[in-house]
């Protein structure tokens, strides 16, 4: 598809619905092919999902800002190798609620 760099979510849907011609993102050679595919793959796949779910649901996350309060836009390059990954950038995150923050204090307190 054009683009793959780009966040565009929305190429795999067609008419507000997941499109099932479109390619499937999951096919990746992390997990292997074949005969030899790792058996630990759907659990993999389903804990990343759980956790993306739990963080997105728990922190705000927002570009950081500068002293002068002006946005940090992230470069947008990747590091290339085996698995491609985003070059490090600056981010805020913030708990949603005072709960969250008193429940990462807790645990944090507890591992010590």
């Amino acid at each position: 598809y054009p683009e793959p760099s780009a966040f565009k979510p929305e190429r795999f849907l067609k008419d507000g619905e997941i499109d099932p011609s479109a390619r499937n993102p999951v096919m990746v050679a992390s997990f292997g092919y074949g005969r030899r595919v790792c058996p630990g793959r759907s659990l993999a796949e389903q804990f990343t999902w759980l956790m993306a779910a739990c963080i997105l649901a728990t922190f705000d996350i927002s570009k950081a800002v500068d002293h002068d309060g002006n946005v940090i836009e992230p470069s947008g390059r990747y590091i290339m190798g085996l698995a491609r990954r985003h070059e490090a950038f600056e981010c805020q995150i913030k708990p949603r609620s005072s709960e969250v923050r008193d429940f990462i204090k807790d645990t944090v307190a507890s591992e010590q």
